[in-house]
């Protein structure tokens, strides 16, 4: 064992193992040399590694808004890429990697709630919440909130209430005075708290990923407490800028919103399985 250009090598013969300071060695009738450059050279290629794969999600996600197709397509191309050629693995090896449980959990959540989304069960929920505050406007963007936190909390997830509930809330805007900005905030939090509900589709993830690290017995309750922080800091959030651009005083004492019409069987029907 010995010190050279400030690392450290350690010979071993038959079975005996030396440690040195950066780590132990036990190959039999081998000479290895570990040194700091060479850790510094193993962190830096990691590091690397780990900007590909930021910088593989940003441009599949950018490709997907882009082209229209599904950002899930271009995801396993850089999958395939940084697994078989970075870092060096077997394609069968990185197909190994699919989570099947969450896919098929995402998947069936998704097929299901995407029912009460098309025959109009989840879009009429929402009118119907905001027209009980119709006489109290300056809990609008409360009422947009939990709206938006209801329908994602069902099943319907971040982008799908973002996609119908945004054209609703520019409506009631233009139509009282609200602030886009206050009103996009909310409905955004709304949407986001609402998907991290336990048995929501982000929840869903997060207890997956959860009990894959070993956490399996506290996966529910850690996936409970992001829930409710994603519920209860909103509250602050969206208070402060109504207060900063004077929204409630804008806010009248009424607004106008039609009374929409009750449940058809088809509606119902969707409300009881969900």
């Amino acid at each position: 064992l010995g010190n050279c250009d400030g690392g450290i090598y350690a010979v071993s013969c038959g079975s005996r193992r030396f440690a040195g300071r950066t780590g132990l060695y036990d190959e039999a009738n081998s000479v290895s040399f570990v040194g700091h450059k060479r850790i510094r050279a193993g962190r830096g290629k990691n590091a690397m590694i780990s900007l590909f794969v930021v910088f593989a999600i940003a441009c599949s996600i950018a490709l997907g808004y882009k082209t229209k197709i599904n950002t899930g397509f271009f995801a396993m191309v850089f999958a395939y890429i940084i697994g078989c050629f970075c870092l060096e693995l077997k394609s069968k090896d990185v197909i190994a990697m699919w989570p099947i449980q969450i896919f098929f959990v995402i998947f069936g959540v998704s097929l299901f709630y995407n029912f009460a989304l098309l025959n109009g069960t989840l879009e009429k929920l929402a009118s119907i919440l905001l027209y009980q505050c119709r006489k109290v406007p300056r809990i609008l963007p409360y009422a947009l909130f939990l709206a938006a936190a209801l329908i994602a909390g069902l099943g319907a997830g971040f982008f799908t209430v973002m996609a119908f509930m945004a054209p609703i809330t520019l409506m009631l805007c233009n139509k009282t005075g609200l602030n886009k900005l206050v009103a996009g905030v909310a409905i955004n939090y709304g949407a986001l708290g609402g998907a991290n509900f336990m048995t929501s589709q982000s929840g869903i993830v997060f207890r997956g990923l959860i009990e894959a690290t070993g956490y399996t017995e506290d996966a529910f309750l850690f996936a409970t407490l992001i829930f409710v922080t994603s519920m209860l800091l909103p509250f602050f959030v969206i208070t402060f800028l109504m207060l900063a651009t004077r929204s409630h005083e804008v806010l009248g004492t009424h607004i106008d919103v039609s009374k929409p019409e009750a449940f058809d069987e088809k509606q119902r029907r969707t409300l009881c399985l969900i």
